[in-house]
């Protein structure tokens, strides 16, 4: 987790000055308790800072603040552009507090090590699924899945569903990551409702739904009396005790010898994966070609488990080189990466080379098939499945179905079928 730093924190002119090194006492202790008419975040990282003021009753004042905040200003400030040791501050004082750590945990700020406490130390099934759930977060950083296996209160469905996603994107066996044996090609049937997946792209914070007031607007004093319980009258939740050789910290620590044992492991191998940062950092500028070669060989040294998280949770470089992986596993993840943008999806569909179960994956996303880019490359290429294809042919329109019927490039039951489709457009009205 990064170190809080008060200099990085983005504060206001107004607020930078409090923070000086010749900053009276009796100054720091208005800002301590929040007697100062400052914005709520900015009061909130003054007071945070306090707390290792070497004056000891500002110290306290700033701690007292800091837990007697109302929960309505509380949860705008979980939800904000506020650093990430503050939220993990909060998150050590909110146990149980549905409503805040829901907003915290989506916030795309707050850290990673901070969920996984949150994994360890929860017991609402809502917040252990939704952060089992957070399949980016998840994979990013493995400690938060092995902390849900091992955590006592979390329901066996919350486990079990991540399992599922765990085993199925690194299907491994006697410690290799093995490819499943095919099916028969087939449309697949509709899938069940799955449980609510909440991505690093997908999160919406309560900065973005909440206005930042106006120049000049009323400010809220933090330093009343009002305090929601579990914030101020309860200190951090103690850990639970951890069994005889287990690492100290860890809460509700299921013995290795439990039925989660394979996934706990799991789980640990994922977390030696360490990914090259130019490989996970979008790009600010065109890859030279140069560049794009080195790329290339360092992707292709990579384990298949390597190449599986790399497409999960790379760039958009990355996955333009894994996507034509001969490895139908680490090409399929490509598709699968809650990164991935619209126009990379309209590329994907329109490549000949591959693999078909990708093209398959893309026609049954109904999100990707609503633009109709995505729509005409599926049906002009000739590795999509046939019966997807013959889904979108009557939704194009009439100048492309005919471009498609004249075509070659495409299954001749495609073609036949846009034939048909022209035909019965160009019938008069009331011919037989």
């Amino acid at each position: 987790m990064e170190e809080f730093q008060i200099e990085k924190a983005n504060l206001s002119p107004s607020a930078q000055i409090y923070f000086q090194p010749d900053t009276p006492a009796n100054l720091k202790l208005l800002i301590a308790r929040g007697n100062v008419p400052l914005p709520p975040r900015e009061l909130v990282i003054l007071q945070f800072h306090f707390q290792n003021d070497p004056d000891a009753e500002v110290r306290a004042a700033a701690t007292q603040s800091l837990t007697s905040i109302p929960p309505n200003i509380l949860r705008t400030i979980l939800g904000g552009d506020i650093p990430g040791a503050i939220l993990d501050f909060f998150s050590q004082r909110l146990l149980g507090n549905r409503e805040l750590l829901e907003t915290l945990i989506i916030n795309r700020r707050t850290p990673d090590e901070t969920v996984a406490f949150l994994a360890a130390s929860e017991k609402e099934e809502y917040i252990l699924e939704l952060i089992a759930n957070n399949q980016e977060r998840v994979l990013r950083h493995a400690v938060i899945a092995r902390e849900i296996f091992q955590n006592q209160h979390a329901p066996r469905t919350v486990k079990e569903r991540l399992k599922s996603f765990l085993k199925t994107t690194f299907p491994i066996k006697g410690g290799e990551i093995v490819e499943p044996v095919p099916e028969p090609a087939q449309e697949p049937a509709a899938p069940a409702a799955p449980a609510p997946v909440v991505s690093e792209a997908e999160a919406m914070t309560m900065d973005e739904k909440i206005a930042p007031a106006a120049p000049g607007a009323e400010t809220i004093s933090l330093g009343g009396n009002i305090a929601p319980p579990s914030l101020a009258a309860a200190p951090a939740a103690p850990s639970a005790p951890a069994p005889p050789g287990s690492a100290p910290g860890q809460a509700g620590v299921v013995a290795m010898e439990g039925e989660w044992k394979d996934m706990i492991e799991l789980t640990e191998e994922l977390g030696k994966i360490k990914l090259p940062q130019e490989l996970t950092e979008e790009n600010q500028r065109e890859v030279t070609e140069e560049e794009r070669k080195s790329l290339s060989v360092k992707i292709l040294l990579m384990s298949v488990s390597e190449k599986i998280k790399l497409a999960l949770l790379g760039n958009k470089e990355a996955r333009t080189i894994l996507i034509r992986d001969s490895n139908k596993m680490v090409s399929s993840s490509v598709v699968k990466s809650p990164k991935i943008q619209n126009d990379e999806v309209v590329k994907i569909a329109q490549m000949r080379g591959v693999a078909d179960e990708v093209l398959r994956m893309v026609a049954s996303n109904k999100d990707w098939t609503k633009n109709y880019a995505v729509k005409k490359a599926l049906v002009e290429n000739p590795k999509t499945p046939v019966q997807a294809s013959f889904r979108f042919l009557s939704l194009l329109r009439e100048s492309d179905i005919k471009s498609i019927a004249r075509s070659k490039n495409v299954p001749s039951a495609v073609s036949a079928q846009a034939k048909r489709l022209v035909t019965q457009k160009e019938k008069p009205q009331g011919a037989k």
